[in-house]
Protein backbone atom coordinates (compact mmCIF):
# COMPACT_ATOMS: atom_id res chain seq x y z
CA UNK A 1 0.00 0.00 0.00
CA UNK A 2 1.59 3.29 -1.11
CA UNK A 3 0.63 6.13 1.34
CA UNK A 4 0.27 9.85 -0.30
CA UNK A 5 0.58 12.83 2.15
CA UNK A 6 -0.30 16.43 0.69
CA UNK A 7 2.27 18.57 2.71
CA UNK A 8 1.86 22.54 2.26
CA UNK A 9 4.48 24.53 3.49
CA UNK A 10 2.80 27.89 4.69
CA UNK A 11 4.62 30.76 4.40
CA UNK A 12 4.83 34.07 2.97
CA UNK A 13 7.39 36.74 3.53
CA UNK A 14 8.00 38.08 -0.14
CA UNK A 15 6.13 40.95 -1.93
CA UNK A 16 4.33 43.75 -1.66
CA UNK A 17 1.90 42.36 0.60
CA UNK A 18 3.39 39.50 1.52
CA UNK A 19 1.44 37.50 3.60
CA UNK A 20 -2.01 37.98 1.32
CA UNK A 21 -0.15 37.24 -1.98
CA UNK A 22 2.03 34.18 -0.91
CA UNK A 23 -0.58 32.91 1.75
CA UNK A 24 -4.07 34.06 0.72
CA UNK A 25 -2.70 34.08 -2.70
CA UNK A 26 -4.27 37.15 -3.44
CA UNK A 27 -3.88 38.78 -7.08
CA UNK A 28 -4.98 41.91 -8.39
CA UNK A 29 -8.00 41.25 -10.86
CA UNK A 30 -9.03 38.12 -9.12
CA UNK A 31 -12.17 37.72 -7.19
CA UNK A 32 -10.93 34.79 -5.12
CA UNK A 33 -7.73 34.18 -3.28
CA UNK A 34 -4.92 31.23 -4.62
CA UNK A 35 -3.36 30.23 -1.63
CA UNK A 36 -4.06 27.93 1.02
CA UNK A 37 -8.26 28.09 0.77
CA UNK A 38 -7.86 27.74 -2.61
CA UNK A 39 -5.79 24.47 -1.78
CA UNK A 40 -8.33 23.52 0.78
CA UNK A 41 -11.41 23.24 -1.68
CA UNK A 42 -9.25 21.01 -4.01
CA UNK A 43 -8.66 18.67 -1.05
CA UNK A 44 -12.53 18.90 -0.54
CA UNK A 45 -13.20 18.20 -3.75
CA UNK A 46 -11.66 14.70 -3.79
CA UNK A 47 -12.43 14.11 -0.03
CA UNK A 48 -8.44 13.89 0.81
CA UNK A 49 -6.53 15.29 4.21
CA UNK A 50 -3.59 17.38 4.23
CA UNK A 51 -0.97 18.21 6.06
CA UNK A 52 -0.25 22.37 6.32
CA UNK A 53 3.03 23.49 7.65
CA UNK A 54 2.81 26.75 9.17
CA UNK A 55 5.49 28.94 9.83
CA UNK A 56 3.88 30.71 13.08
CA UNK A 57 6.95 32.46 13.32
CA UNK A 58 6.14 34.98 11.08
CA UNK A 59 3.69 36.78 13.74
CA UNK A 60 6.92 38.42 14.06
CA UNK A 61 6.37 39.66 10.37
CA UNK A 62 2.61 40.55 10.15
CA UNK A 63 1.23 40.20 13.85
CA UNK A 64 -0.84 37.41 15.32
CA UNK A 65 -4.12 37.96 14.16
CA UNK A 66 -3.59 36.51 10.45
CA UNK A 67 -1.65 33.51 11.05
CA UNK A 68 -4.38 32.83 13.85
CA UNK A 69 -7.03 33.36 11.26
CA UNK A 70 -5.58 30.92 9.05
CA UNK A 71 -4.69 27.69 11.61
CA UNK A 72 -8.02 28.21 12.85
CA UNK A 73 -10.04 28.21 9.16
CA UNK A 74 -7.81 25.15 8.05
CA UNK A 75 -8.54 23.11 11.48
CA UNK A 76 -12.10 23.83 11.33
CA UNK A 77 -12.47 22.16 7.26
CA UNK A 78 -10.72 19.61 9.09
CA UNK A 79 -7.16 20.13 7.83
CA UNK A 80 -4.39 18.75 9.44
CA UNK A 81 -2.10 21.98 10.91
CA UNK A 82 1.39 21.25 11.94
CA UNK A 83 4.67 23.44 12.96
CA UNK A 84 7.05 24.35 10.57
CA UNK A 85 9.66 26.25 11.56
CA UNK A 86 11.62 29.10 9.96
CA UNK A 87 12.90 31.21 13.00
CA UNK A 88 14.15 34.13 11.11
CA UNK A 89 14.09 35.41 7.64
CA UNK A 90 17.66 36.19 5.44
CA UNK A 91 18.39 39.12 3.78
CA UNK A 92 17.08 38.78 0.14
CA UNK A 93 17.97 41.59 -2.43
CA UNK A 94 15.21 40.79 -4.35
CA UNK A 95 13.05 41.66 -1.71
CA UNK A 96 11.13 45.45 -1.68
CA UNK A 97 13.73 47.98 0.65
CA UNK A 98 10.95 48.07 3.28
CA UNK A 99 10.35 44.59 3.60
CA UNK A 100 13.93 44.34 3.80
CA UNK A 101 13.86 46.16 6.71
CA UNK A 102 11.18 44.72 8.13
CA UNK A 103 12.88 41.32 8.64
CA UNK A 104 16.10 43.18 10.11
CA UNK A 105 13.79 44.30 12.56
CA UNK A 106 10.88 42.14 13.14
CA UNK A 107 12.72 38.60 12.45
CA UNK A 108 12.05 35.91 15.13
CA UNK A 109 15.36 35.55 15.86
CA UNK A 110 18.50 37.36 14.38
CA UNK A 111 18.58 36.75 10.56
CA UNK A 112 22.15 35.52 11.02
CA UNK A 113 20.12 32.49 13.16
CA UNK A 114 17.49 32.21 9.68
CA UNK A 115 17.86 28.07 9.87
CA UNK A 116 17.14 25.20 12.69
CA UNK A 117 20.93 24.18 12.39
CA UNK A 118 22.00 27.37 13.65
CA UNK A 119 20.56 27.58 16.92
CA UNK A 120 21.76 25.19 19.64
CA UNK A 121 19.88 22.07 20.92
CA UNK A 122 18.49 24.28 23.78
CA UNK A 123 17.48 26.87 21.64
CA UNK A 124 16.08 24.67 19.35
CA UNK A 125 13.94 23.30 22.13
CA UNK A 126 12.78 26.75 22.94
CA UNK A 127 11.50 27.70 19.82
CA UNK A 128 9.85 24.53 18.99
CA UNK A 129 7.99 24.62 22.34
CA UNK A 130 6.80 28.27 21.43
CA UNK A 131 5.39 27.44 17.97
CA UNK A 132 3.74 24.34 19.61
CA UNK A 133 2.13 26.50 22.17
CA UNK A 134 0.72 28.94 19.47
CA UNK A 135 -0.33 26.10 17.34
CA UNK A 136 -2.67 24.21 20.08
CA UNK A 137 -3.91 27.61 21.12
CA UNK A 138 -4.84 28.25 17.86
CA UNK A 139 -6.76 25.07 16.54
CA UNK A 140 -7.39 23.82 20.19
CA UNK A 141 -4.96 20.34 19.28
CA UNK A 142 -1.37 20.27 19.51
CA UNK A 143 1.13 19.93 17.11
CA UNK A 144 2.23 16.13 16.31
CA UNK A 145 4.47 16.57 13.73
CA UNK A 146 6.98 19.18 11.90
CA UNK A 147 8.95 20.24 8.97
CA UNK A 148 12.27 22.17 9.28
CA UNK A 149 12.67 25.62 7.26
CA UNK A 150 14.99 24.78 4.28
CA UNK A 151 15.25 20.91 5.13
CA UNK A 152 17.53 22.12 8.02
CA UNK A 153 18.14 19.24 10.62
CA UNK A 154 21.01 18.08 12.56
CA UNK A 155 21.50 15.77 15.76
CA UNK A 156 20.63 18.69 18.13
CA UNK A 157 16.99 19.03 15.73
CA UNK A 158 16.71 15.42 16.85
CA UNK A 159 17.77 15.60 20.10
CA UNK A 160 14.75 18.85 20.79
CA UNK A 161 11.93 16.84 19.28
CA UNK A 162 12.34 14.21 21.21
CA UNK A 163 12.68 16.63 24.22
CA UNK A 164 9.28 18.53 23.64
CA UNK A 165 7.61 15.57 22.12
CA UNK A 166 6.96 15.78 18.61
CA UNK A 167 6.97 12.29 17.46
CA UNK A 168 6.84 13.12 13.12
CA UNK A 169 9.33 14.77 11.79
CA UNK A 170 9.32 15.16 7.81
CA UNK A 171 12.91 17.88 7.84
CA UNK A 172 15.04 15.29 5.48
CA UNK A 173 16.28 16.14 2.41
CA UNK A 174 18.36 13.61 0.71
CA UNK A 175 21.75 15.12 -0.36
CA UNK A 176 19.99 18.61 0.87
CA UNK A 177 23.31 20.98 2.26
CA UNK A 178 21.15 22.17 4.74
CA UNK A 179 20.21 18.16 5.76
CA UNK A 180 22.91 17.44 8.03
CA UNK A 181 20.99 14.36 8.97
CA UNK A 182 19.11 11.91 6.48
CA UNK A 183 17.92 8.45 7.22
CA UNK A 184 16.88 7.42 3.87
CA UNK A 185 16.02 8.79 0.47
CA UNK A 186 12.52 7.34 0.10
CA UNK A 187 11.85 5.26 3.18
CA UNK A 188 9.99 5.47 6.71
CA UNK A 189 12.14 5.66 9.35
CA UNK A 190 12.10 5.26 13.35
CA UNK A 191 14.67 6.07 15.65
CA UNK A 192 14.67 6.49 19.30
CA UNK A 193 10.93 7.02 18.91
CA UNK A 194 10.88 9.64 16.12
CA UNK A 195 9.55 8.60 13.08
CA UNK A 196 11.22 10.53 9.62
CA UNK A 197 8.83 10.87 6.72
CA UNK A 198 11.73 12.32 4.27
CA UNK A 199 11.28 14.59 1.31
CA UNK A 200 10.34 12.07 -1.12
CA UNK A 201 12.37 11.87 -4.90
CA UNK A 202 12.39 11.33 -8.05
CA UNK A 203 15.37 10.52 -10.60
CA UNK A 204 15.87 12.26 -13.67
CA UNK A 205 18.05 10.07 -15.64
CA UNK A 206 19.94 10.45 -19.32
CA UNK A 207 22.00 7.55 -20.60
CA UNK A 208 23.06 5.94 -23.90
CA UNK A 209 23.51 2.37 -24.71
CA UNK A 210 27.45 1.83 -24.00
CA UNK A 211 28.14 5.14 -22.13
CA UNK A 212 25.51 4.22 -19.13
CA UNK A 213 24.41 7.37 -17.20
CA UNK A 214 25.32 10.66 -18.48
CA UNK A 215 23.14 12.77 -16.40
CA UNK A 216 21.06 12.07 -13.10
CA UNK A 217 19.07 14.55 -10.85
CA UNK A 218 17.21 13.67 -7.84
CA UNK A 219 14.20 16.09 -7.79
CA UNK A 220 11.64 16.09 -4.82
CA UNK A 221 7.78 15.12 -5.64
CA UNK A 222 6.59 18.63 -5.92
CA UNK A 223 3.44 20.08 -7.22
CA UNK A 224 5.59 23.22 -8.45
CA UNK A 225 8.60 20.82 -10.47
CA UNK A 226 6.96 17.82 -11.82
CA UNK A 227 4.33 17.39 -14.15
CA UNK A 228 1.20 15.09 -14.03
CA UNK A 229 2.64 11.99 -15.99
CA UNK A 230 6.07 12.57 -13.79
CA UNK A 231 4.01 12.65 -9.99
CA UNK A 232 1.84 9.31 -11.75
CA UNK A 233 5.14 7.84 -12.99
CA UNK A 234 6.70 8.34 -9.42
CA UNK A 235 3.03 6.16 -7.85
CA UNK A 236 3.45 3.52 -10.36
CA UNK A 237 6.71 2.83 -10.29
CA UNK A 238 6.46 3.22 -6.39
CA UNK A 239 3.41 0.66 -6.57
CA UNK A 240 5.53 -1.88 -8.23
CA UNK A 241 8.31 -1.71 -6.10
CA UNK A 242 6.92 -1.23 -2.85
CA UNK A 243 7.85 2.14 -1.92
CA UNK A 244 5.55 2.89 1.35
CA UNK A 245 5.23 6.69 0.93
CA UNK A 246 4.70 9.52 -1.35
CA UNK A 247 5.23 12.91 0.21
CA UNK A 248 3.31 15.16 -2.11
CA UNK A 249 5.22 18.96 -1.41
CA UNK A 250 3.62 22.05 -2.02
CA UNK A 251 4.04 25.42 -0.81
CA UNK A 252 1.05 27.86 -0.25
CA UNK A 253 2.20 29.85 -3.34
CA UNK A 254 2.19 26.78 -5.37
CA UNK A 255 -0.84 27.66 -7.27
CA UNK A 256 0.73 31.18 -8.32
CA UNK A 257 3.40 32.31 -10.91
CA UNK A 258 5.64 35.61 -9.83
CA UNK A 259 8.70 36.87 -11.35
CA UNK A 260 12.36 36.84 -9.37
CA UNK A 261 12.01 40.62 -8.27
CA UNK A 262 7.86 39.35 -6.62
CA UNK A 263 6.44 42.11 -8.22
CA UNK A 264 4.19 40.35 -10.22
CA UNK A 265 2.24 37.67 -9.47
CA UNK A 266 -0.40 35.68 -11.04
CA UNK A 267 -2.59 32.52 -11.35
CA UNK A 268 -1.65 29.31 -12.55
CA UNK A 269 -4.70 27.17 -13.55
CA UNK A 270 -2.89 24.62 -14.39
CA UNK A 271 -1.40 23.38 -11.65
CA UNK A 272 -5.00 23.24 -9.90
CA UNK A 273 -6.19 21.21 -12.61
CA UNK A 274 -2.64 19.26 -12.58
CA UNK A 275 -4.02 18.48 -8.92
CA UNK A 276 -7.53 17.83 -10.02
CA UNK A 277 -6.34 15.45 -12.35
CA UNK A 278 -3.77 13.49 -10.32
CA UNK A 279 -6.23 13.02 -7.15
CA UNK A 280 -8.67 11.57 -9.36
CA UNK A 281 -5.96 8.96 -10.85
CA UNK A 282 -4.82 7.60 -7.80
CA UNK A 283 -8.66 7.96 -6.45
CA UNK A 284 -9.42 4.64 -8.70
CA UNK A 285 -6.46 3.01 -7.04
CA UNK A 286 -6.92 -0.01 -4.67
CA UNK A 287 -3.96 0.08 -3.50
CA UNK A 288 -3.29 3.88 -2.94
CA UNK A 289 -4.12 5.86 0.22
CA UNK A 290 -4.23 9.25 1.27
CA UNK A 291 -3.63 10.57 4.74
CA UNK A 292 -2.17 13.85 6.65
CA UNK A 293 0.65 13.49 9.16
CA UNK A 294 -1.25 13.05 11.84
CA UNK A 295 -3.48 10.24 10.41
CA UNK A 296 0.21 8.43 9.67
CA UNK A 297 1.10 8.93 12.84
CA UNK A 298 -2.36 7.12 14.35
CA UNK A 299 -2.16 4.68 11.81
CA UNK A 300 1.35 4.00 12.41
CA UNK A 301 1.22 3.18 16.01
CA UNK A 302 -1.27 0.41 15.33
CA UNK A 303 0.38 -1.18 12.21
CA UNK A 304 4.38 0.44 11.95
CA UNK A 305 4.52 -2.22 8.90
CA UNK A 306 2.43 -0.57 6.53
CA UNK A 307 5.07 2.09 6.39
CA UNK A 308 8.05 -0.30 6.02
CA UNK A 309 9.22 -0.60 2.45
CA UNK A 310 12.32 -0.41 0.37
CA UNK A 311 14.49 2.47 0.01
CA UNK A 312 14.39 3.04 -3.68
CA UNK A 313 14.12 6.11 -5.78
CA UNK A 314 11.94 6.09 -8.76
CA UNK A 315 13.52 6.91 -12.59
CA UNK A 316 12.08 9.07 -15.49
CA UNK A 317 14.12 8.44 -18.29
CA UNK A 318 14.29 11.59 -20.08
CA UNK A 319 15.68 12.06 -23.86
CA UNK A 320 19.06 14.48 -24.80
CA UNK A 321 17.14 17.80 -25.34
CA UNK A 322 15.67 18.01 -21.89
CA UNK A 323 19.14 16.34 -20.09
CA UNK A 324 20.22 19.67 -21.64
CA UNK A 325 18.04 21.87 -20.71
CA UNK A 326 18.46 20.41 -17.13
CA UNK A 327 22.07 20.72 -17.51
CA UNK A 328 21.95 24.17 -18.50
CA UNK A 329 19.44 25.16 -15.86
CA UNK A 330 21.40 23.90 -13.39
CA UNK A 331 24.52 25.81 -14.15
CA UNK A 332 22.38 28.93 -15.01
CA UNK A 333 20.86 28.47 -11.02
CA UNK A 334 24.44 28.03 -9.81
CA UNK A 335 25.49 30.93 -11.70
CA UNK A 336 22.43 33.54 -9.88
CA UNK A 337 23.19 31.76 -6.61
CA UNK A 338 26.87 33.09 -7.10
CA UNK A 339 25.94 36.46 -8.62
CA UNK A 340 23.14 37.10 -5.61
CA UNK A 341 26.31 35.98 -3.34
CA UNK A 342 27.99 38.75 -4.51
CA UNK A 343 25.26 41.27 -4.67
CA UNK A 344 24.47 40.43 -0.76
CA UNK A 345 28.49 40.88 -0.14
CA UNK A 346 28.53 44.23 -1.37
Amino acid sequence: MLTIIPTIDTEGVHGQRPFHQMVLGEVEGADEGWGVYRLADIFARHQVPATFFVDVYELSLWGEAPLREVCSRLGQRGLDVQLHTHPGWRDDPHDFDWLREHKREKSFVSQSKDFMVKLSAAEQADLLRHGMGLIESWTGKRPVAHRSGGYSINEDTLTALRQVGLPLDSSMHWQHPHSAVTWSRNAVVERDGLIEIPVTLIDYVFSLPGAGTLYRKSMKTDVDTCSLNELLAYVDQARRSGIKVMNLFMHSYSLLEFDADYRSFRPQPGDEAKLDAFFAAVADMDDVRVMDCAGVLERYRIAPEEFHGPDVVPEIRVNAKIAMLGINKAWNMGHEAMRRMIRVGN
